[in-house]
């Protein structure tokens, strides 16, 4: 196993996947050590596209992309990933996408009306979404059947992130504040969230 069961791209290609509302692109049955079915360093678009019962062993079940810069967007769109997983007990994260950037230029990762479901991990403190040193948005995405004993949805490391347009992430819909003390609880709420997941408590 490499990286990327279904598609692995280089620094020098633009990776782009486009579908049709009647006519997904669908990758399926797929694994490797990274990128169960994508492994990307560069511009990504996919649109249309459904993932699923991919694998991978250590990082990223539906698609790993790593080391992109400010000048390698990444966009999905009308997107499903569902029943990826991770095989590894330990050392693993995102279990349905995985990505890094570099610190000094952070990329922009762009998830809009897409829907990750189902996706589970051995590792009980693993993440949906693993994000680090990125520029991300997630707009109209639900993400359903998330849980692991202290893992997230969501695992962000010096990274941007906005949640923005009816996302919903397990039941509870994110929806822009607008007032500010609506936006300093909906920040409070998130810290507890992430605290009691990831670190078993706050104080």
């Amino acid at each position: 196993l490499g990286t990327g069961g279904a598609i692995f791209t280089s620094y020098a290609n633009a990776l782009t996947l486009q579908g049709t509302s009647d006519n997904n692109i669908t990758i399926s049955n797929c694994s490797a050590v990274c990128g169960g079915a994508i492994s990307n360093k560069t511009t990504m678009t996919l649109e249309n596209v459904t993932i699923t019962n991919c694998s991978a062993q250590l990082t990223g079940g539906g698609i790993y992309t790593d080391y992109i810069r400010s000048n390698n967007p990444q966009s999905l769109t009308n997107v499903t990933i569902t029943n990826c997983s991770l095989s590894s007990s330990s050392k693993t994260v995102g279990y349905a996408i995985r990505v890094r950037g570099v610190s000094s230029a952070f990329a922009k990762y762009n998830i809009t009306n897409c829907s990750i479901d189902e996706n589970n991990t051995k590792n009980a403190s693993a993440s949906v979404i693993y994000m680090q040193y990125m520029d991300a948005t997630l707009n109209k995405t639900t993400m359903t059947n998330t849980g692991t004993s202290y893992g997230s949805a969501i695992s962000i490391q010096g990274s941007d992130m906005n949640l923005s347009n009816g996302t919903v992430i397990s039941g509870t819909m994110i929806e822009k504040p607008h007032s500010f003390s609506t936006a300093c609880n909906i920040a409070t709420q998130i810290i507890a969230q992430v605290a009691s997941n990831q670190y078993g408590g706050q104080t």
